[in-house]
């Protein structure tokens, strides 16, 4: 086995030489409007002032459950009754300073028709709904709502019902999003009925405390009643062409709700196409100004299973995904992307079951973007934040053809911020100086809007909105990408941009080398080329980006000591550098051009850690293959290494991490991890090695997981990290433990962490 140490020296030595809820049936369940149920006035609308933040996404998370007495009593609530949701402080929502959450609502087993109104804790509640319901269905809508000071949300139900809501994102006080009194702009019911093939057109600003100019998107509640035969609807800017994507689906007869960001067109109006005879709500919830980071398109239909429009002509089979390309599709820019506004539907599901959208590479959660019954088609609006290779995955419990439409997208706010802890004596800490270490997070200098990290052994790096890529630390075989000298003598306490990187989506770091995936798939790489790392044919360094050859349409990449890896549109995964532990089944000689690996194939995730890889395939089996010298495969076995990808028998996971010496997937929130114990890195209070997954102790609401060396780290819902393994270099991020820990402890002063990454003893996270 090779010695690092060794290599470093030898190295130096040559270097210098559509929305839609499952439909109610009674349209008299609907609440008429006006004023509150109870006749009392609306309270003043809201404008607000002059937008200073963004959206900010979360993973979603399931802030109340009624069936199993998560955040509220256990058991259906009573016809009539008032629920307050507790939002503020959960799911990475802050504790105060929040002006609405975007939440997911789902009533579940209604013992009658009836709906669901959502609004702030101690406001009037008003008189238009968020959901209508039948009896005995389960329906969903998407809902931006207001909180009070506390973060808290209040929920009246009109019928006895079971319900659970998930958050997926929230505005700050002083933001670019405006609520204002949920109002009623339209209600045919009292004027006429809407003809099939027609269009009616509602004027949306200088009402309800709508602005009349300088507004760009407004978030509309459009309800369907009594509609004559099953159909479609269809929001869009007035004046504008009529797009081809749906907002809402209906059947005949039967009440169905959605939420939609709608365009403003001319006239300040939103002109809405029905495609049967049926009557028509509209009601008006908040508004963004064209200065906001949100912006509307005109809905393109991304994914069509039945036809095969931008996914295979499959049904999504039950317990299985779809991954969707979402950045440079459908007018969606290629880089600098937050989340992404989506129509998605479950067309003839074979039982009834739910969609969970969540970012691509990331830890599925445990909540719902919508529900749905047996060979109907129902749809629902998500604000879905955006993961790896600027995609999105979805999730179906059961066999589903899928549509999915875009409406719009975020961009990110321009306030990511990067701490930094552990190992510093080369400048990896990246806040203007150099300490053999730090056990508590500093700020790394000069740097904001930060979208994205990765950190190499010395050398940390992270990607901005505006698409260009910064790194500081150690530039000794060029991984600074500046262009700089490869004479051992670069390197920097201050982050440095990698000249000649525009449009970049994500970033990875090998033991020396830096990469960089652009907006238009291809690969860039710079640093440490001994091993073909660089993937451009040559086993020269380089201290500027150079392509690695061959590659197209990639939509994420990751990188061990000295192998590469990317996965391709198609599910196919490549790789290129180092093969001698097999991390390139086929070869122990490694390729300095990118090779595709065979015998594997729907890879949704690829990760490369010291000489390991760990894939996620669409049906959240976790493939294996490289270094298992430990154990840290997960496959119980003693064969040092493994060549061809295998599966871990009976094994999922919805997102994984590795080591040089250890495995780690989320499962169900927690993590398990297999491999060398010594040092704690394993997590589960001993430090001995284990061939077969152990529980990490004491974490739970896991989002993603980071690991270097011998230490890990886990980002949790609630904003936190968590950190257990080696702390020789006080990388745990606590004065707490002394030479390591076994069991997890709490990073100091990190929360909102959007973001981690490790490298070397080296630890990194994202904050606002």
């Amino acid at each position: 086995m090779r010695s690092y140490a060794a290599l470093r020296s030898l190295l130096l030595a040559m270097l210098l030489g559509c929305a839609l809820a499952a439909p109610a049936s009674a349209y008299a369940a609907v609440p008429t409007g006006g004023t509150h149920p109870a006749g009392a006035a609306r309270p003043a609308a809201v404008a607000g002032p002059a937008p200073t933040t963004r959206l900010t996404s979360v993973a979603p998370t399931r802030v109340i459950d009624t069936r199993t007495g998560l955040g509220g009593p256990k058991g259906a609530v009573a016809a009539g009754s008032t629920t307050t949701v507790q939002v503020g402080g959960k799911g990475g929502v802050p504790t105060s300073g929040v002006a609405a959450v975007v939440l997911n609502i789902t009533v579940a087993g209604p013992a009658s028709s009836g709906y669901l109104i959502a609004y702030a804790t101690g406001s009037t509640r008003p008189g238009t709904s968020n959901i209508t319901f039948a009896a005995g269905q389960a329906v969903a809508n998407q809902s931006v709502t207001p909180v009070d000071a506390s973060g808290r949300v209040s929920v009246y139900l009109s019928t006895s019902t079971q319900f659970f809501a998930d958050v997926s994102g929230y505005y700050a006080t002083g933001g670019s999003y405006h609520p204002v009194t949920p109002t009623r702009l339209l209600d045919t019911r009292k004027t006429h009925t809407v003809a099939a093939g027609s269009t009616t057109t509602v004027p949306v600003t200088g009402v309800a405390g709508v602005p009349s100019s300088g507004v760009g998107a407004v978030v509309l509640n459009i309800t369907v009643v009594a509609p004559a035969t099953s159909g479609y609807l269809i929001a869009y800017p007035a004046g504008a062409a009529r797009p081809s994507s749906s907002n809402v689906n209906f059947a005949a007869g039967r009440a169905a709700v959605g939420a939609t960001f709608a365009r403003v067109g001319s006239g300040g109006a939103v002109s809405i196409y029905t495609s049967a005879t049926t009557h028509l709500l509209v009601d008006i919830a908040g508004w963004l100004p064209t200065t906001a980071d949100y912006t509307g398109v005109t809905p393109v239909r991304l994914v069509d299973t039945r036809s095969g429009t931008g996914a295979p002509k499959a049904r999504v089979p039950a317990g299985g995904s779809l991954t969707v390309q979402i950045t440079g599709a459908g007018g969606v820019p290629t880089s600098g992307i937050n989340a992404v506004e989506l129509g998605v539907t479950a067309v003839g599901p074979s039982a009834g079951g739910y969609l969970t959208t969540y970012p691509a590479g990331g830890s599925r959660p445990g909540s719902s973007t919508l529900n749905y019954v047996q060979g109907q088609a129902v749809a629902n609006s998500v604000t879905a934040k955006v993961g790896a290779g600027g995609r999105v995955t979805i999730f179906s419990s059961a066999e589903t053809d899928l549509l999915v439409d875009v409406q719009g997208y975020f961009r990110y706010p321009l306030t990511g911020v990067v701490s930094s802890w552990g190992a510093g004596s080369s400048g990896q800490l990246g806040n203007g100086t150099s300490p053999d270490s730090s056990s508590t997070p500093v700020r790394v200098s000069a740097l904001s809007g930060v979208t994205g990290i990765a950190a190499g052994e010395a050398t940390g790096y992270a990607l901005r909105a505006d698409g260009t890529v910064w790194a500081w630390g150690d530039g000794a075989a060029g991984e600074l990408g500046d262009g700089g000298s490869l004479d051992g003598s670069n390197l920097t306490s201050v982050p440095r941009q990698v000249v000649g990187l525009t449009g970049v989506t994500a970033v990875a770091a090998g033991y020396f080398s830096g990469y960089a995936l652009r907006g238009d798939g291809t690969v860039w790489a710079w640093g440490n080329g001994f091993h073909g790392e660089l993937g451009n044919g040559s086993g020269n360094s380089s201290s500027t980006p150079t392509q690695v050859t061959g590659l197209t349409r990639i939509v994420e990449i990751s990188a061990g000591w000295d192998t590469a890896y990317a996965l391709a549109s198609d599910g196919s995964v490549w790789a290129w550098g180092d093969g001698y532990y097999g991390q390139i089944p086929g070869t122990t000689e490694g390729s300095a051009t990118p090779v595709k690996i065979s015998g594997i194939s729907n890879v949704t995730s690829i990760v490369g850690g010291g000489r390991s890889v760990l894939a996620l395939t669409s049906d959240t089996g976790v493939w294996v293959w490289g270094d298992n010298s430990v154990g840290q495969l997960a496959l119980n076995s003693p064969d040092p290494y493994v060549t061809v990808p295998t599966r871990i028998p009976g094994y999922t996971a919805n997102a994984v991490a590795a080591s040089g010496v250890d495995g780690y997937a989320i499962r169900g929130g927690g993590v398990s991890a297999q491999g060398q114990g010594t040092g704690g890195g394993i997590g589960y209070g001993s430090t001995a090695d284990s061939r077969v997954p152990q529980s990490v102790l004491n974490v739970s609401g896991v989002l993603s997981i980071a690991a270097s060396d011998n230490s890990a780290y886990a980002r949790m819902s609630n904003g936190t990290v968590a950190a257990w393994g080696d702390n020789s270099y006080g990388q745990l991020g606590s004065a707490g433990p002394a030479d390591s820990a076994s069991t997890p402890v709490v990073v100091t002063g990190i929360s909102g962490a959007t973001a981690i990454a490790a490298g070397g003893s080296s630890a990194y996270a994202i904050t606002p």
